[in-house]
């Protein structure tokens, strides 16, 4: 019906592409999601690696939309530069340091102090689709004007995109840092109880404790040990 309205020669004109007009509402995968779902609303993605949001495939908006609506801290990463995309109960583990600026950015930017641990196996799913889950994780991680020792279980999984090629990674996290941390010092408490009961005299006391004390050098990075002498009350070290 439009050729006959063309003149000889002429193309035969192309529709324009389905691009939401400013202010429309959001797509239905955006609905909820919290603070991250009006943040994604809100972001050009057109200055990024992804691209316009109007034009991001299918697996991409199924697996940000899984994210969003989920109650357990997640990220996914997208594309060559692993773009990081998260939802509201990943926060606490980025901090308010790295969030929001976190969103949107290559992964190995938004941890750039972890990636010796990580960036093989994030490697390990996007070249090769190989996942992976790790448990009880020791990080040293910079979530502000200090570095931070903390525990975390999480895993890596392939995303497929609709050619059925790996195109992003699915990562669930979950901190376990007080359960580390606190089984340790609860067993060097429990071990320095032990050890007491069965010294002969103050000295191996001290000699025990203090080979307990240097065996968790995390909690305890130095110690000095003081016996107080008679009467006089005065200290005398006895060990280091």
């Amino acid at each position: 019906m439009i050729a006959k309205f063309l003149g000889p020669g002429e193309p035969e004109a192309v529709a324009p592409p389905n691009v939401p007009a400013p202010g429309s509402p959001a797509p239905d995968w955006l609905a909820g999601g919290g603070t991250l779902g009006r943040l994604i609303r809100e972001r050009d993605w057109s200055q990024t690696s992804l691209g316009p949001i109007e034009a991001w495939p299918q697996s991409l908006k199924i697996s940000v939309n899984l994210i969003l609506n989920a109650q357990h801290p997640m990220w996914v990463g997208w594309g060559k530069d692993v773009t990081f995309l998260y939802n509201d109960a990943y926060i606490p583990v980025l901090s308010m340091a790295k969030h929001p600026w976190a969103l949107g950015k290559p992964t190995i930017e938004v941890w750039p102090e972890i990636w010796d641990v990580i960036g093989h196996l994030i490697d390990n799913v996007c070249e090769k689709g190989e996942a992976s889950f790790l448990d009880d994780v020791r990080f040293l991680m910079n979530r502000g004007d200090f570095i931070e020792e903390l525990y975390f279980s999480f895993s890596y999984s392939p995303i497929r995109d609709e050619s059925g090629a790996v195109a992003g990674l699915f990562c669930p996290t979950t901190d376990v840092t007080p359960k580390v941390i606190n089984a340790r010092r609860l067993g060097m408490l429990s071990e320095l109880s032990a050890r007491a009961l069965i010294q002969k005299t103050t000295e191996a006391a001290c000699a025990s404790a203090a080979a307990i004390l240097s065996q968790n050098t995390d909690d305890i990075p130095f110690a000095l040990l003081y016996l107080l002498e008679g009467e006089t009350r005065q200290a005398r070290l006895v060990e280091t």
